[in-house]
């Protein structure tokens, strides 16, 4: 089970979505939800490029204004992230941390279960308003199971779509999606795929995956589909109502485990599937 989840905290709906996902969750097994502000001063140093119509080098002085901007709005979602979880009955952490926000997230992390983050992170706010790439750093640096969570995730999922490929990443996030989730109150209904132009041989990769899960008490459905992955697995998606989408996160991977880490950019690409992410 996830007992101490992080969440990332931004101005956008992505991460308040982030943050009712974490309280709904950590109120269901007794945890604890870490809120971490992060003031990423990286992108203002002097001497960085400032973006927009006339722009120009940041002087100390328009560094100084943004980092205090910065810090005053993390101040104040930090304090709307405490009276959310006090209004929920959440037993919570905050923490404040200076950086670049998939490091700070990280480093939270350390003595935690799970990191829930929106699909479309916002930690740059003080100087844009365009989506950064915190999720995609985070990924690449494995620090635990990440959550990806979409402005209109429900707080209870009714249907998993795990594809599944026998590589030791599907494995990884097969194994710690069902000890993460073994006691939450989903459907407790697991679509197992497994993309392959072989039936039998695709068949021979679901035997095990399958008795795993049903021994963790999931009622397991099981499907070979001939295609390309990326089709196969977004058409899958598509049967059902905010299905939650269960995957290795991509990386340094082996040459195997490469198809569905194309898979997984996809899926986070589109930016409204709810996805359980492996480190």
């Amino acid at each position: 089970m996830s007992k101490r989840i992080v969440v990332g905290l931004d101005p956008s709906e992505h991460s308040r979505r982030a943050v009712y996902i974490a309280c709904a969750r950590a109120k269901m097994l007794e945890g604890t939800v870490i809120g971490v502000g992060v003031v990423d001063s990286s992108g203002f140093e002097p001497g960085v490029i400032a973006a927009g119509p006339g722009a120009s080098l940041f002087t100390s002085q328009e560094r100084e204004y943004l980092v205090r901007k910065t810090e005053e709005k993390v101040a104040e979602l930090l304090a709307d992230f405490e009276t959310l979880c006090t209004e929920r009955g959440v037993s919570f952490e905050t923490e404040s941390l200076v950086g670049s926000a998939a490091a700070c997230l990280v480093e939270a992390a350390a003595s935690a279960d799970l990191i829930a983050i929106g699909t479309r992170t916002h930690f740059h706010f003080a100087k844009t308003d365009k989506p950064d790439e915190t999720l995609r750093a985070l990924l690449h640096m494995r620090a635990c199971p990440v959550l990806v969570v979409p402005p209109e995730m429900p707080l209870v999922i009714e249907n998993v779509v795990l594809p599944f490929d026998g590589s030791p990443s599907a494995v990884r996030a097969m194994r710690l999606f069902a000890y993460q989730t073994s006691e939450l109150p989903v459907s407790e209904k697991v679509h197992l795929l497994c993309v392959s132009d072989d039936e039998t041989e695709g068949r021979k990769t679901l035997e095990k995956p399958v008795r795993y899960l049903e021994a963790w008490g999931f009622r397991v459905e099981a499907e070979v589909v001939a295609g390309d992955p990326r089709k196969v697995v977004r058409n899958t998606v598509e049967r059902y109502s905010y299905p939650l989408v269960v995957m290795g996160a991509y990386g340094r991977l082996p040459l195997k485990d490469r198809v569905l880490g194309k898979v997984t950019r996809a899926l986070i690409a589109n930016g409204t599937i709810p996805i359980f992410l492996s480190a």
